[in-house]
């Protein structure tokens, strides 16, 4: 408006005086000053956008500090968590040890077992954390390297061959945990009651994928299952390993079956008699499925049964 007033006193006839006697100067004055009142309107308009882009930006920044503060209290409190997992596992497991210790046949073998449960899900839990706030595990190594563990407790120096041969797949780690503690009753079972005394064998353990379904077989060349044994587990089935294969299969929303076979007669691969096979199949859920990963319907499991 000043800027206004000064160019029609100053510039426009007659000079040195408000009055503006041409018609056609007081159109070009008058949109001289709505391009002046446009100007100022539009550079206000930029210095408030400004000024809430500066607060906004301020106000995001705060909250990822907030955040990065939370992450860091999370892993803390996670690693905490961890490790007083373990800690407890340990103990749980050198308790059973003692006792068993203090006991006789038959108890002392029962704690003796139960403590390697224990045992293994320590050593699940271990590798589980080594992930590091990863969704899924890699298939190869953790099943890999769980079956070294449990072939350096429990064959030993006894003459049984244990092969793994696994594919690189995903599982969601809510997952990996049951198909650990599976993976070892099974193996429990097999060198138990497939290798009577120092009978020599071969314990297998595979990982495929088959259209939309990846198949965990375990199986062996021992002595096979009774005859009398069906196709399909009792549900009232009295083995506390049965039990806990069924109850693992649960929670993975699974089936199993029992399959009879041939006693050992060498088959050469891929198929080798065994004592019994069992297979589970269970759900990915496409919520924990990284993205570019393709979801199978199903994760179909064949495992050896007691």
């Amino acid at each position: 408006m000043l800027s206004a007033a000064l160019s029609a006193y100053f510039l426009l006839e007659p000079i040195g005086n408000f009055a503006i006697r041409d018609p056609g100067q007081v159109l070009g004055w008058c949109l001289f000053m709505v391009i002046g009142i446009a100007i100022t309107l539009i550079i206000e308009a930029q210095h408030a956008a400004y000024r809430q882009l500066k607060e906004a930006h301020a106000e995001l920044k705060r909250a990822h500090e907030a955040a990065k503060a939370s992450e860091a209290d999370k892993a803390e409190l996670l690693v905490e968590s961890n490790h007083r997992i373990m800690n407890n596992l340990h103990t749980v497991v050198s308790l059973l040890h003692l006792q068993a210790r203090s006991t006789k046949e038959p108890t002392r073998e029962d704690f003796m077992t139960a403590a390697e449960r224990v045992s293994v899900m320590a050593k699940v839990q271990r590798r589980l954390v080594r992930l590091e706030g990863a969704v899924l595990a890699d298939s190869r190594p953790f099943i890999e390297e769980l079956c070294c563990d449990l072939e350096a407790a429990l064959i030993g120096l006894r003459p049984i061959r244990l092969d793994v041969e696994a594919e690189s797949h995903s599982i969601p780690l809510n997952q990996a945990v049951s198909v650990g503690l599976i993976i070892n009753e099974l193996l429990v079972n097999a060198l138990k009651y497939a290798f009577p005394g120092d009978r020599s064998g071969h314990v297998r353990v595979t990982v495929t994928r088959t259209d939309q379904e990846y198949c965990l077989a375990v199986s062996d060349n021992g002595v096979g299952l009774p005859a009398t044994q069906g196709s399909t587990p009792s549900a009232t089935s009295t083995g506390l390993g049965q039990r806990l294969i069924r109850s693992f299969v649960m929670q993975l929303n699974g089936r199993h079956e029992i399959e009879p076979l041939s006693h050992g007669t060498g088959r050469s691969e891929p198929g080798l008699p065994c004592q019994g096979v069992l297979f589970a199949k269970f759900c990915l859920s496409p919520a924990m499925v990284s993205p570019g990963f393709t979801a199978p319907e199903d994760v179909k499991a064949w495992l050896t049964a007691d």
